[in-house]
């Protein structure tokens, strides 16, 4: 039996360290008793003992606090902006809420503006597939979308019967019909239309299939965006 040993590198680097065994449980072996096991295995093991230093459990849990002091320290002036932003923003409307008067015109209209920028951009965001929740039970929206095309259209399109010989036939007469009581020495263009142009129609069916799955995921996705107008029910009513 042949063995392959991998040495992979790791960016924080290894921490060697000895765990518990299943005898040290059952004995309800401390972690001071352990750790200090531990300690004494790595001074008087010759493969360790230069590493002594270095492994263990204490180094590892020195180490690891260091990681996340100086993760924290660096993602804490990132933290601050974002949240002295979002405090500048609820600040300023607070103070337009201060002045709000219930019977201002121009308050409503800015509300309801407001309501559908929101309502717009949650369904750019279902659609492109940026949405805030994602469902991992089943498609919706952009993706379902994408797959009555990708999938579903070529599929309608394969069960359309397809018959070679009389396409030939068809090319044929539309061919000779063009060229009348003359002999052609070239094909007229008109005939290939002609056939295109029928071949084209036959993918009517399909296609219109396809624009009423989509239509029916569309209005899925609005009637579900809809909901966060639920204070609002004329309004999503009439939408």
């Amino acid at each position: 039996m042949s063995y392959l040993f991998l040495l992979l590198s790791l960016v924080q680097g290894y921490v060697g360290i000895v765990n518990r065994s299943q005898r040290d449980i059952e004995g309800k072996k401390d972690i001071k008793a352990a750790m200090a096991a531990e300690r004494k295995f790595f001074l008087s093991h010759p493969s360790y003992r230069h590493l002594a230093d270095k492994c263990g459990t204490g180094f590892l849990q020195k180490a690891l606090n260091a990681q996340l002091t100086n993760h924290i320290r660096e993602t804490l002036p990132q933290l601050r902006n974002k949240l002295q932003s979002q405090l500048m923003s609820l600040e300023k409307d607070v103070s337009e809420f201060k002045q709000f008067k219930a019977d201002d015109p121009n308050a409503k209209t800015k509300a309801l503006m407001t309501m559908l920028q929101i309502f717009n951009n949650d369904f750019e965001k279902v659609i492109e597939g940026s949405g805030d929740v994602v469902s991992t039970h089943e498609l919706s929206g952009g993706a379902k979308i994408s797959k009555i095309f990708h999938e579903r259209f070529p599929y309608e399109m394969l069960k359309m019967e397809f018959d070679e010989k009389e396409l030939r036939r068809e090319i044929g007469y539309a061919i000779q019909n063009l060229h009348g009581i003359r002999v052609g020495l070239f094909t007229p263009d008109m005939a290939f239309e002609v056939i295109c142009k029928k071949q084209i129609s036959n993918l009517l069916s399909p296609a219109l299939k396809c624009v009423d799955f989509t239509v029916t995921e569309l209005f899925a996705v609005l009637k579900n965006i809809s909901e966060k107008l639920s204070r609002f029910p004329a309004l999503r009513d009439e939408g």
